[in-house]
């Protein structure tokens, strides 16, 4: 008769299984990194010579980026954009190498390498593109493929040799696949990674069923750098500059949130995310309450964290950063590269005012601040003179942005979603990112995990919300008692929370165990 009881032997069978998993994973990671060098080896050389290459001058932006690539590794990396999909269903593997080859050929910025020295940037004739399928059938779940995907991601790309950017297709079972981009900011911004979801289903369709592709021509990258280039001594560029200069001529101090751990002397980009669902009834009434202040929907929630910045920081004057993708836009829908300009917006708040006047601030100084988006920051950041401090980045260290959220896509029988990297670099002390579908609003705050708590950023968070909250409902109360009415709605939502995960608890225990 078998004595052992069942339990120590389910246990002791779960710790074989995760041993068995974990060996898995590891030499799973290292045929990653093998089918990753192997495809840099066929096409990490430039496709032609050099000197039949195209060459092109960096643009501004480009070239403020190069010198932050410059201080290392870590901090080249921390600029990698990253999309991953989730693709359900038969997929045309063949196909989809296809489609990235076209992708490829569209696009100039998809075979671009720079000059050792940061001004010029090469573009090649033609260039070849490598895309691995990686079998992780049986070797774990989604969240350990996440795991290996954020791993790539991290790993710097070599800017001179190029290119900058790695495909890799993850099977996870059957018809379960991940698809992995890394792509080089250099090369990309959000909105280009935006251009590539619209174009990937075109190509690949046309790949898969032989039939014309009828997107059009788009404007190639070189050829609007030298639109910026040739527009950089229009009167309407040089306005905006000494805008900007008087609007930071003395700036103010670099904006510090209440860090929980020492600030290292060299800035650190490790990241982690938290997020909130703010939910569609509240983002319902924050869009009303925009429509009776004669103000968009980005402009109240920027207000709302204006007043959070003041509660935390107890500051009255500070910058916060905003991206103006108009010149991109310009350009047309099908640029990619490179083109997303930062703003940096000075902010002052008087908690003497009400909510609606913080409203009609932010939105005089939003709409002066994109009438003068013709600017780069990296050349303010010159002109003003302000001295590079090594353990923070300059001028800017929040941003506050705001996105529509990704639908899921069709690719003929493919279902594909967009899925959020684990933990994305952070390239400031924090990214406060609004997310809106319809009228569901959610936060994802990308944060300095060597800077700040988890348990920090989640009450930062339900601040958020709770001043919202008030500002949807009484806009005519002033800052303070905006804050005061924001922490008893904290604090009644902390309870109503409780409450739910107490009765969630309870109804597991009244389960039948299933044997």
């Amino acid at each position: 008769m078998n004595e052992r009881h069942p339990a120590a032997t389910n246990a002791h069978r779960d710790e074989i299984l995760a041993r068995v998993i974990t060996r898995q994973l590891g030499i799973l990671r290292l045929q990653l990194e093998l089918l990753e060098e192997a495809r840099g080896s066929r096409a990490g050389a430039p496709a032609l010579a050099p000197e039949e290459a195209l060459t092109a001058p960096m643009t501004e932006s480009q070239r403020g980026l190069w010198a932050v690539t410059r201080l290392g590794p870590d901090a080249s990396a921390a600029y990698n954009e990253t999309l991953i999909l989730r693709l359900s269903g038969p997929l045309d593997v063949a196909a989809l190498r296809r489609t990235w080859r076209r992708l490829v050929a569209r696009h100039e910025a998809l075979r671009t390498a720079f000059d050792i020295d940061g001004r010029q940037q090469r573009i090649s004739r033609e260039a070849s593109i490598e895309v691995p399928l990686i079998d992780l059938a049986g070797a774990g779940t989604e969240r350990h493929a996440l795991a290996l995907a954020s791993a790539a991601a991290r790993r710097p790309f070599d800017l001179v040799l190029g290119p900058l950017l790695r495909v890799a297709l993850l099977r996870l079972a059957g018809e379960r696949h991940l698809l992995l981009l890394v792509i080089h900011h250099l090369v990309c911004d959000g909105r280009s990674l935006g251009v590539l979801l619209a174009e990937l289903p075109e190509i690949y369709r046309s790949e898969r069923h032989g039939t014309p592709c009828a997107l059009p021509a788009p404007v190639a990258f070189s050829a609007y750098g030298r639109l910026l280039a040739d527009g950089a001594g229009r009167p309407s560029a040089q306005a905006a500059e000494r805008f900007w200069l008087r609007k930071l001529a003395r700036p103010p101090a670099p904006l510090e949130l209440p860090i929980d751990r020492g600030r290292p002397p060299i800035q650190t980009y490790r990241g982690e995310r938290a997020r909130a669902e703010l939910g569609a009834e509240l983002g319902a009434r924050l869009r009303a309450a925009s429509t009776a202040a004669q103000a968009t929907l980005f402009m109240t929630l920027l207000a709302a964290f204006e007043i959070l910045v003041h509660h935390l920081t107890g500051r009255t004057d500070f910058v916060l950063g905003v991206h103006s993708a108009q010149r991109a836009l310009d350009a047309g829908p099908h640029l990619f590269g490179l083109a997303i300009q930062t703003l940096p917006l000075r902010l002052e708040i008087d908690p003497r005012k009400s909510f609606r006047e913080v409203v009609d601030a932010t939105k005089s100084e939003l709409l002066r601040a994109f009438e003068h988006d013709d600017v780069h920051i990296g050349r303010l950041i010159r002109k003003l003179k302000i001295g590079r401090d090594p353990s923070r980045p300059p001028l800017i260290s929040v941003i506050f942005n705001l996105e529509a959220a990704a639908a899921e896509l069709e690719w003929d029988d493919l279902r594909v979603a967009v899925v959020a990297e684990p933990s994305p670099p952070a390239r400031y002390d924090a990214f406060w990112n609004l997310v809106v579908a319809g009228d569901a609003l959610r936060v994802h705050c990308t944060y300095n995990a060597d800077l700040f708590h988890a348990s920090s950023v989640r009450s930062w968070l339900a601040d958020y919300r709770a001043i919202l909250e008030i500002a949807a409902s009484e806009p005519a109360a002033s800052i303070g008692a905006v804050l005061r009415r924001a922490a008893a709605e904290r604090q009644r939502h902390a309870r109503h929370e409780k409450s739910l995960r107490k009765e969630r608890l309870q109804t597991a225990r009244r389960k039948p165990v299933q044997l």
